[in-house]
């Protein structure tokens, strides 16, 4: 028991002698602080010291703070600053969704263009070929129709 007594005891003089000790250091800077004090007193009750006028300075400095406000304002008026991450998405992916749809309509337009064109140029195809193929035929028509006058001729006489 006389062990917890002088372990307090110990513990409460430690705690005295920090509060002395802080006493003391508040005291000799309080000599300090009255020092400075006067130095500060004894410059500015000094009538040669010429304060340097800023208001050309502080015109172009509250001039630059209200562009600055102002467009600090339209900022935050934006709705894009408005939205939050979730919004975001939701009208990207909205956005995302009308352009795909749109990609689709174009590409099934350019499909049936291009399906279009090559059944005309399959009809053209099969037209130069019947014509040819009749061309054809009428040659061999004509041979024959000559060959058969010929021979007509030939019997009639």
């Amino acid at each position: 028991m006389n062990e917890t007594v002088m372990t307090r005891s110990n513990t409460a003089d430690d705690a005295a002698q920090a509060f002395e000790g802080m006493r003391r250091e508040i005291f000799s800077q309080r000599g300090e602080m009255a020092l400075l004090m006067r130095k500060v007193e004894e410059v500015l009750l000094r009538d040669d010291i010429k304060i340097p006028d800023y208001t050309d300075t502080l015109a172009v400095t509250n001039e630059i703070l209200s562009k600055q406000t102002k467009t600090i304002a339209t900022l935050a008026g934006s709705p894009m600053l408005k939205l939050l991450p979730d919004d975001y998405q939701t009208q990207m992916e909205s956005a995302r969704s009308k352009e795909r749809e749109a990609l689709r309509g174009v590409t099934a337009a350019a499909v049936k263009a291009f399906d279009d064109a090559a059944k005309s140029v399959s009809a053209t195809l099969v037209q130069v070929h019947s014509v040819r193929q009749q061309r054809q035929l009428m040659g061999a028509a004509a041979v024959f129709g000559a060959a058969l006058w010929a021979t007509g001729s030939w019997l009639i006489s």
